[in-house]
């Protein structure tokens, strides 16, 4: 039976797949209807759909017993993953101060910090796209490198490198600051924007880096490249070396897409973080020729799918759900209204943009 969006219920089951914008069905044949099915149809512009009646309380009842076993499964999963997370930070904050001491490097104990995270953020995307959330400003620079680290790691994946070039491209990404503990902690932590002095010596932190882990004979060649390079730009602007892009390592590549990303989504002791939202429209705008465009065309695929769904709120104040994103306008969603009707295209509306990401 062929029904309108609007006149749909709760426990009505599809009889064909729903499509839209999408090369692939936003909703399946056999999905039995909930609201939130109802909003996407509305975010997507779907007017009609092919439904068959279906007993609302029998499928409520299955739906809830479903419903309460994923969810277990997913608190568990969450707690699971954020108390590895915690503690990865925990010992990488004291890692860190021990190089500040002049301990050197260790490098299989870095190994056993982060791969027990690392698979975990591999199984889960949403995990390595949620952790500027998690970032407190004053460990800024531990949330900072672990998460370049699982960002990096899921891009290369995406890219299809293999096992053993994921855990090495993690490893540079974690390592890739690791040089900052030889900056002065009143650089580090001071909470005003750097002078010309301070900004030339933070610049040297990746060839600390580079020295702190040059002689470590189980890192790759790349892995250390790719430490020294970790803030270069394709288009030769970065530093230390103002390399360009036939000289970049694939490892940094990725790393300094990653760095960039989360320095700019997380907060810092001189400024608040910027909405993921922002950051992809900079990106944009300015981020052509700086970085390798496979990297950020696979980064857009994965922001893509985190972002679909998630709720957020407008410059305006206005709250409501990210119904379709357009891959090659990716700042600029549908939004759909919460508890109204409206969408909101903001490629058409430069007035307003995406201030928080629930």
């Amino acid at each position: 039976m062929l029904m309108d969006v609007n006149q749909l219920q709760e426990g009505f089951v599809l009889q064909q797949d729903v499509f839209s914008l999408t090369s692939k069905p936003i909703a399946r044949k056999g999905t039995v209807i909930e609201e939130k099915h109802i909003e996407i149809f509305r975010a997507f512009l779907v007017q009609k759909v092919n439904v068959e009646p279906f007993s609302k309380a029998v499928s409520a009842k299955k739906k809830s017993e479903q419903e309460v076993a994923d969810e277990k499964e997913e608190k568990i999963t969450a707690d699971s993953f954020t108390e590895i997370y915690n503690e990865t930070v925990k010992n990488f904050q004291k890692t860190f101060l021990s190089w500040q001491s002049g301990v050197p490097l260790d490098i299989f104990y870095i190994r056993k910090l982060l791969f027990p995270l690392l698979a975990k953020a591999l199984e889960e995307e949403h995990y390595a796209m949620d952790l500027y959330k998690k970032c407190k400003v004053n460990e800024y620079i531990y949330h900072h490198s672990i998460s370049v680290s699982l960002l990096s790691a899921l891009i290369a994946k995406k890219l299809g490198f293999v096992s053993g070039e994921i855990n090495q491209i993690a490893l540079a990404g974690l390592l890739s600051d690791c040089g900052m503990s030889k900056i002065p902690p009143a650089i580090l932590n001071k909470k005003e924007v750097l002078n010309e002095w301070e900004n030339k010596e933070v610049k040297q932190h990746p060839i600390y880096s580079y020295q702190l882990i040059k002689d470590i004979p189980s890192l790759k060649k790349g892995t250390k490249i790719c430490v020294l390079q970790h803030h270069e730009r394709m288009d030769g602007t970065g530093y230390p070396l103002g390399i360009k892009g036939d000289n970049f390592h694939p490892f940094a590549k990725i790393v300094s897409f990653a760095d960039h990303y989360i320095a700019m989504v997380s907060p810092r002791p001189f400024r608040a973080g910027y909405s993921p939202f922002y950051v992809m429209e900079e990106l944009e705008k300015y981020g052509f020729g700086k970085f390798d465009l496979s990297v950020v065309n696979v980064f857009k695929k994965i922001f893509v799918k985190y972002m679909i769904g998630r709720k957020v709120k407008l410059s305006d104040g206005t709250i409501g759900k990210i119904g379709f994103i357009n891959e090659k306008t990716a700042s600029r969603p549908l939004i759909q209204v919460i508890d109204s009707d409206e969408i909101i295209s903001l490629e058409k509306q430069n007035d307003l943009s995406i201030k928080q990401v629930f």
